[in-house]
């Protein structure tokens, strides 16, 4: 038996640093939104399927935005909730949250990050040619850290430790910015880490075998007995560090020769619609 092939896009995020909330923001010239242009290009390369992991808050405006749009594929919402906290307990949940509406393998990605198109073919690609695997075989599509840097400020990126085509480990670095030529931030554990740039750095789309569900509800019962109502997050990249750790997946490294470019501060947007504007290929 077969099933479709799913795009979780998680626009859930409080986007603090934004100011707004960064997935209702229009993008394009008919106001399409960022993660409209992650919908077209999944459904071109072959997903089947889209799941929107949203807040209570913008469930509403999400559906008639996206009833407005007309998507040729089944269109299905899923609610992060924050169990009260002033903001949900991260990706790792947000993967969670979309549980009921995913059979199967299926990909994940930012509601405010643009990808382009080869990078989901290869996620797709990915998933078709590991159906079956005796371990689930997870791939993450990752970009050089260099060219996901933002002029106006420090970011939070995943850096990826990389050994024969496959992801041993993710650091997650803040603060990520140009200093003296190289690409210095702040690395959990250690005050200071110095890049040269050419890194691979995950962006958070990934091609996920379906059994990663089960594995990700285990560590988060896990992580909410250790943590408790600390105000940490359950990342999907230290989660999936702890799988490949333990033997429980593999996770492949598939760098994209996209362009990427995401909203982090309000000061990206200009840059961001005017990137849209260039683009070719939308029949909107």
């Amino acid at each position: 038996m077969t099933f479709p092939t799913t795009l979780v896009i998680l626009a859930a995020g409080k986007s603090t640093r934004f100011g707004a909330h960064k997935q209702l923001t229009p993008v394009g010239p008919g106001r399409q939104f960022l993660f409209d242009y992650n919908i077209y290009d999944a459904v071109q390369v072959g997903f089947e399927k889209v799941v929107l992991v949203t807040s209570a808050e913008l469930e509403a405006e999400l559906i008639g935005h996206s009833s407005d749009m007309e998507w040729d594929v089944p269109l299905a919402v899923a609610i992060q909730h924050s169990d009260g906290r002033p903001k949900p307990w991260g990706t790792g949940q947000a993967v969670l949250a979309a549980k009921d509406e995913v059979i199967g393998s299926f990909a994940v990605c930012n509601a405010d990050d643009f990808y382009g198109r080869t990078s989901f073919e290869l996620a797709h690609n990915h998933l078709v040619e590991t159906a079956g695997s005796t371990l689930p075989a997870h791939a993450n599509i990752t970009y050089r850290l260099d060219s996901t840097l933002s002029p106006t400020g420090g970011v939070s990126r995943g850096v990826c430790q990389v050994v024969d085509g496959h992801v041993t480990e993710i650091d997650e670095v803040a603060d990520l910015k140009w200093a003296d030529g190289r690409v210095a931030g702040r690395a959990a554990g250690r005050s200071h880490a110095v890049y040269n740039g050419d890194e691979q750095v995950s962006m958070n789309l990934w091609a996920f075998d379906g059994r990663v569900v089960e594995i990700l509800a285990t560590q988060f019962a896990d992580f909410r007995e250790k943590t408790g109502d600390d105000p940490g997050e359950f990342y999907l990249s230290e989660a999936l560090g702890e799988q490949v750790d333990r033997d429980q997946a593999t996770l492949s490294c598939l760098p994209s020769a996209d362009q990427w470019f995401g909203m982090t501060f309000a000061e990206d947007l200009p840059e961001v619609r005017h990137k849209i504007k260039e683009l070719k290929g939308y029949d909107w």
